[in-house]
């Protein structure tokens, strides 16, 4: 299998902590996969992650967790992904003191 470039499907590059938006997945991609992971990996479509790294071809892995929390990984090409601007860190708010 030839590497692919880790570019979005914009040309924009994207590196490992970046955050993306999940377009889809072309239609091979299901195949060998149970129906359940085919259910959670469609709901994701729209969704932003946070891309985990690359594999040895260039594909973008991140990680999700479906309805009944139980955790998938999957591997695609930049082409199904578009670079997102990341959003804040959440920090708790302190509250004042009396």
């Amino acid at each position: 299998m030839a590497r692919v470039s880790k570019r979005d499907v914009n040309g924009t590059p994207l590196k490992r902590g970046d955050c993306v938006k999940y377009l889809g997945a072309p239609s091979g991609y299901w195949s060998g996969l149970s129906r359940t992971a085919q259910k959670a990996i469609a709901k994701r479509v729209g969704k932003r992650h946070a891309v985990e790294g690359f594999d040895a071809y260039g594909h973008a892995e991140f990680m999700f967790r479906d309805d009944a929390r139980q955790v998938h990984f999957i591997w695609v090409t930049g082409n199904c992904l578009e670079k997102v601007p990341n959003r804040p860190r959440r920090t708790a708010v302190s509250k004042p003191l009396r």
